[in-house]
């Protein structure tokens, strides 16, 4: 059962490898207070950003055909946005600027993620979009 306090993390990512890492990560983080969710498919993560239905999105920058920059640009065109995290496996200048443009709050390379960065920007964007 999921408890009220818990932040419920939706990972948008073709991987299951990345999802097994995000999971492990997630359940590093001292005081276990995240719901993690997964969707392998671009079409049913944008439904799921679009739905509302989470806390945060963790956002993979490969989704096959498409890039979570699509996804970013797409949820807003369809009025609705939420505190995305995009994640990336290679770290690239432009990517880093076009991230925040399309509504990205983050943008964090897996190679060098850890638990307490990842905390640190889940945080970071949720507070973002309170403000």
């Amino acid at each position: 059962m999921i408890q009220p306090d818990f932040i419920r993390v939706l990972l948008i990512d073709d991987d299951q490898d990345d999802y097994f890492l995000t999971r492990e990560l997630l359940s590093d983080i001292p005081g276990g207070r995240f719901q993690l969710d997964w969707t392998p498919d671009y079409a049913a993560g944008l439904e799921a950003v679009c739905a509302g239905g989470h806390d945060v999105f963790l956002v993979d920058y490969r989704l096959g055909a498409k890039t979570g920059i699509d996804l970013l640009r797409e949820t807003r065109t369809r009025g609705r946005s939420g505190p995305v995290i995009l994640f990336t496996g290679q770290g690239h200048s432009r990517t880093a600027m076009e991230a925040p443009h399309a509504g990205a709050d983050d943008y964090l390379e897996k190679a060098g993620l850890t638990p307490s960065l990842l905390d640190r920007s889940i945080k970071f964007a949720i507070v973002q979009q309170r403000a």
